[in-house]
This record gives structure tokens, C-alpha cells and sequence, in this order.
């Protein structure tokens, strides 16, 4: 009977009942990175959370491994490793190149929602109160503001399409 479970590209592997001469996958993934010349690792990071309703607490070592091996292109990218112990006993995981760079995606991906968010939030208050934007401008100015952003857009349509035309005869 194996402990080990896959979860997707994720490899869990409960750690309470190895056998302590037992070498896993996690061991096997992590020992095979020291040996790669290719590969660049950053420090160990622990970080201790605290469940603030019920007041358990886990501890996470985190450890990430870059291959950047020419030798064998499918081993190439970041390899998360995280340990994590609580009461009920240590989890090992290995997140492999596909599943880091997901995270970082998704990372991405809220802080652009996030930023996007705030920016509205923050042209309506501009606009409620006034300020900000061409609220401040006389309407002479608006129109002279106006007038030459037309101009410039005309400008760099033309120059668009010299440079496509310019591509065509080549």
C-alpha cells in the first residue's frame, strides 16, 4: 500500500507512516535537484500559521528549485517543494514547473483585477469630487486639449501606415 496520492500534477505524500529507511519521491525529486548542475535553489522559508478561529497552528517549509538543464528540456523550470507539520502529522509536496507557473498566473491575474478595481473606484471619487482628470481644465482648454489629440492620432495613423507600406515593398 502506497502513501503516496496524486492530486493533479501535485504529488502529497502523508509522511506519519514511512518507514524511516524508506527513501520517497519527495527525497528522490529533492536529492535529484542537488545533483543537477543546472539548478538554483532559494533558502528554506518557514512560515508558522495560526488558524485564528479554532487556534491550530501548521508550520510550512517552503524551498524553490529552478533546472535550467539544456540536457533534458522537460525537467526545466521551478519546483516548489513544501513540508508542512501539524498535530495530525507532516505532508510533504512536490509542485512541479506546470503548477508553479499556474500560481504565479493566477498571482498575476488578481493583482491586475485588484489594480483595476481601485483605479475605477478612485476616477469616480475623482469625478464626484471634482478634481482630477479635465474637470479642472477652462472649456478653451478642453477644446485646445481636444484639437491636438486629434492632430496627433491623425500624425501617427499616417506614420502607421508609411511604415506598413514601407514593409509591403521590401
Amino acid at each position: 500500500m502506497s502513501n503516496a496520492v496524486n492530486i493533479k500534477d501535485a504529488l502529497v505524500i502523508d509522511q506519519s507512516s514511512v518507514n524511516a529507511q524508506t527513501v520517497d519521491t519527495f527525497d528522490r525529486t529533492r536529492g535529484g535537484m542537488e545533483m543537477r548542475s543546472g539548478a538554483t535553489s532559494t533558502r528554506v522559508s518557514t512560515v508558522r500559521h495560526v488558524d485564528p478561529l479554532i487556534g491550530s497552528v501548521a508550520t510550512y517549509l517552503v524551498e524553490t528549485i529552478r533546472i535550467s538543464d539544456e540536457d533534458d528540456p522537460a525537467l526545466r523550470g521551478d519546483y516548489i517543494f513544501v513540508e508542512v507539520a501539524t498535530k495530525e502529522g507532516n505532508h510533504r509536496i512536490v509542485l512541479p514547473p506546470k503548477v508553479a507557473l499556474l500560481i504565479a498566473n493566477q498571482h498575476k491575474s488578481i493583482t491586475g483585477k485588484n489594480r483595476s478595481r481601485a483605479s475605477t473606484e478612485q476616477a469616480v471619487k475623482r469625478k464626484k469630487e471634482g478634481t482630477g482628470g479635465f474637470s479642472n481644465l477652462s472649456p478653451e482648454q478642453r477644446k485646445k486639449n481636444l484639437a491636438k489629440a486629434i492632430k496627433t492620432r491623425a500624425r501617427n495613423a499616417q506614420a502607421k501606415k508609411a511604415k506598413q507600406a514601407k514593409r509591403k515593398s521590401r
